[in-house]
């Protein structure tokens, strides 16, 4: 990753977003009645549910729509202007330069597919009707996905050059306050319905129940500080190893060998493509679910899924089956952590099963991902994700892993996805380098109304053999703050006991991201999940009804979208 490491100076207000959990409640406000009679005072009084009044109010200054939808199109209409900004600043910039190209590249692909999601938004706030649950949790994923691409063109400058990255971020500043203050008006109207001026800040809202103190600070009593209703869950009903809501058919497909697929890729000649990438090139402008199956073998190619190529499975013969690359940020000119990844998938709806992907430039190479996804509504299920630092780069939207297996060392699961792991192996690796540190998360939230963190529910916190023999050396911790607002909750899980008894590890030397992020274990188990030396600033979750905000069919809204791919999915803690 190339992660800025700077220090943030943790106030009142920013202390007060600590276990902060932005999300669509189900229990949201039925919406009132269309203000009739404008009050001019209504955008001013809708502006202070922002973290940035002064310049809401100046995205107000001229004409724009007298209704509640239209004032949340005017405000992503204005993001979708400042990420136009940022990418003419991409003009100013050599592009010919060795050292700076990677960065120039990445920007102007993420910084087009940002405003491709704003533009989406945009789209759907046209009606002149209330706006669903549903179609607000799309909308949210959809800015807080542009917002984090817009955030990956500033890191990509900052991992190649700094001075250059710090130039770009003070141009684009204003561009981050415009994403910003969307998100809180989508989760105002989420919160408090359609009247502007009932609206209040809701990133300092805290789950119901939630008992949240710190040390010497007294929290005031601001409105929206309060609570927010959850999703019932009714208990999960399994039937012969799969979700009770599951039916024969798609059992039926689960239980298939093999599976039914559409092409088939072979090294020998004898299926439709001998690489995976020319499969993928071949449907890459797809519109309905397409099965490619890899039969066996080491595929050493960079394979890329591209936006177009929408609905795509890749199902292989389990670990036989091998994509491997190297690319990597240490040892390559250039190269940028959002590059560097074996697989890529930008395709919305994509499905990979049984097979093995992995980086193989070592502990050396330093960031050297095996598979980034910048796609929203993607799954993975018995897929074996390996490298270093760096493996799995959960980069934007959402995305769904089951019965995977991770293996890394430093920040190996890591971004700002709104991601969820079930029944996963999390296995720590002891590292080449002498003494270096675990980590297994490092969640890249930047603002406090996103819809994104990690989360785990069922899995295996563990480490390979020679980790184990190797503690005292070689340490390992459950994550640290990437981004002044992380989120990554771990439920129900055995945690071995390598993992440090103080659980979570700061970023630097300073406060960073300490208490405006929220670490937080439910009813974990294992020789590592004693809680008396946690940390003073992670958090242990209350109850079920706190921790099931942050299970897949909630956090994810998993149940609305995983149910048709092939892939089990438990929908209660």
């Amino acid at each position: 990753m190339g992660k800025c490491c700077c220090l943030v100076l943790v106030t009142i207000v920013a202390v007060l977003v600590l276990g902060l959990a932005i999300g669509i409640p189900v229990g949201m406000k039925k919406a009132k009645e269309k203000v009739k009679n404008w009050d001019p005072t209504a955008v001013n009084s809708a502006c202070q549910s922002t973290r940035y009044p002064d310049t809401c109010n100046e995205t107000f200054t001229g004409d724009y729509p007298r209704d509640t939808n239209g004032v949340m199109r005017h405000s992503v209409q204005s993001s979708e202007k400042g990420v136009n900004d940022t990418l003419g600043f991409m003009s100013e910039f050599d592009s010919s330069d060795p050292v700076i190209s990677g960065a120039v590249e990445v920007c102007n692909e993420v910084l087009v597919s940002a405003r491709e999601e704003l533009e989406a938004a945009s789209t759907a706030l046209e009606t002149k009707d209330t706006l669903g649950v549903d179609t607000l949790k799309d909308i949210q994923a959809w800015v807080s996905a542009a917002m984090e691409l817009h955030t990956t063109c500033i890191d990509a400058f900052m991992e190649v050059n700094n001075v250059t990255g710090s130039a770009l971020a003070k141009k684009s500043a204003k561009t981050d306050e415009l994403l910003s203050n969307s998100l809180a008006f989508i989760n105002a109207l989420a919160q408090y319905g359609n009247d502007l001026l009932a609206w209040r800040p809701t990133g300092i809202s805290l789950p119901e129940g939630f008992n949240f103190t710190l040390p010497n600070v007294t929290l005031p009593n601001i409105p929206g500080f309060g609570n927010r209703k959850l999703l019932s869950v009714e208990e999960l009903e399994m039937d012969e190893g799969f979700p009770g809501w599951m039916d024969v058919e798609t059992r039926r497909h689960l239980l298939q060998a093999p599976p039914k697929y559409d092409v088939v890729v072979a090294q020998d000649g004898s299926g439709n493509f001998r690489t995976i990438q020319a499969a993928v090139d071949a449907h890459k402008t797809n519109t309905k679910r397409l099965v490619i199956y890899i039969k066996a073998g080491i595929y050493n190619e960079q394979v890329i899924v591209p936006k177009k190529a929408k609905f795509l499975t890749l199902i292989g013969d389990g670990d036989r089956t091998v994509l491997t690359g190297d690319r990597n940020v240490a040892l390559m000119k250039g190269m940028t952590t959002f590059k560097s990844a074996t697989l890529i998938v930008s395709g919305a709806g994509f499905v990979g099963r049984s097979f093995r992907v992995q980086n193989t430039a070592g502990a050396e190479g330093h960031q050297a991902v095996a598979f980034r996804g910048s796609a929203d509504n993607i799954a993975f299920y018995q897929v074996t994700f390996d490298s270093f630092q760096d493996t799995l780069y959960c980069h934007s939207f959402r995305q769904f892993y089951r019965d995977c297996t991770v293996f890394g060392t430093v920040d190996f699961i890591f971004g700002n996805a709104a991601a969820a792991f079930q029944n996963c192996k999390i296995i720590a690796k002891k590292s080449t380098i002498l003494g270096q540190q675990n980590t297994y998360t490092a969640q890249g939230r930047t603002d406090p109304n996103q819809a994104t963190g990690l989360s785990f529910q069922n899995c295996v916190i563990d480490g390979t053999s020679d980790l184990m023999a190797s503690v005292a050396q070689y340490k390992s911790y459950l994550g640290r703050p990437w981004k002044a607002y992380s989120v990554c909750v771990i439920m129900k899980s055995e945690i071995k006991g390598h993992v440090d008894p103080t659980g979570w590890l700061p970023w630097n030397t300073t406060n960073f991201g300490l208490y405006t992020s929220y670490f937080a274990e439910y009813k974990n188990f294992g020789l590592g999940s004693a809680i008396d030396n946690r940390v003073q600033w992670s958090h242990q979750v209350g109850n079920d009804k706190q921790a099931n905000y942050y299970q897949a069919n909630n956090f994810i809204q998993a149940s609305e979208w995983v149910s048709g791919l092939d892939v089990p999915l438990t929908t209660a803690l």
